[in-house]
């Protein structure tokens, strides 16, 4: 990663140095037996992986940079991390480093968030919300959390298992399982949208589940849920 002076002060760049440089990167198949390990409870691994990723997490707060100070961001970032190391499913095939990616940036994302409160008391109750206050909503907000990164993680593999289909193929699944971005579409409403009858749209579903459930990617959702 390049570090921009203009943007770095110098104790970031003594920071992102000395994460950038005390470890190597490492192979695809260095991070999964690392995982292996920790799975079984090996603190020692956990400390491996954790100091081997740390450039993602200072190449993220960097980029994320703005109302909330850096080394705020690199120790949020770092707790992301952490806790994609902890629950990193090497059986389902994607790599830490992606799986990292969603943890340190849902992370940093949050801290953004709960810096935008600090001018309101968090003890004031929030309107509409059956005198629910700030404070009491942001905690909520953890529940939620970890489900929100499987769900985009689920995403992301479904995503990548249709990339070979069809044009009309990719399209029925993308709105039949909601990939576009929107609530998942009754098969009259993607039969309408795409100009074609149901019959057709439930026939081309019906081959691509067939189809998709034969590659690892999506047998190791199958295998997860």
């Amino acid at each position: 990663m390049n570090v921009d002076a203009d943007n770095f002060d110098e104790r970031q760049y003594r920071l992102a140095g000395t994460a950038l440089t005390a470890h190597r990167v490492l192979t695809h198949e260095e991070q999964v037996e690392l995982a292996k390990r920790i799975a079984t409870g090996d603190q020692e691994a956990r400390r491996a992986m954790i100091a081997a990723n740390l450039r993602l997490v200072v190449h993220w707060a960097r980029r994320y940079q703005g109302p909330v100070d850096f080394d705020d961001l690199v120790q949020e970032g770092t707790i992301g991390l952490m806790r994609a190391v902890d629950k990193f499913e090497w059986e389902r095939g994607f790599r830490f480093s992606t799986y990292a990616t969603w943890w340190i940036r849902q992370s940093l994302q949050r801290a953004i968030e709960r810096h935008k409160f600090t001018e309101v008391s968090l003890d004031q109750p929030v309107a509409d919300d059956d005198g629910a206050s700030l404070g009491e909503l942001v905690a909520g907000e953890d529940a939620g959390f970890e489900q929100d990164v499987e769900a985009e993680i689920v995403q992301n593999d479904l995503r990548r298992a249709i990339g070979d289909l069809s044009e009309m193929e990719q399209k029925v699944v993308g709105l039949r399982f909601g990939l576009n971005g929107k609530s998942p579409a009754s098969l009259e409403s993607v039969a309408s949208q795409l100009g074609v009858g149901v019959r057709r749209v439930s026939r081309i579903e019906r081959e691509d589940l067939h189809r998709l459930g034969q590659l690892p990617e999506v047998a190791a959702l199958a295998l997860s849920a």
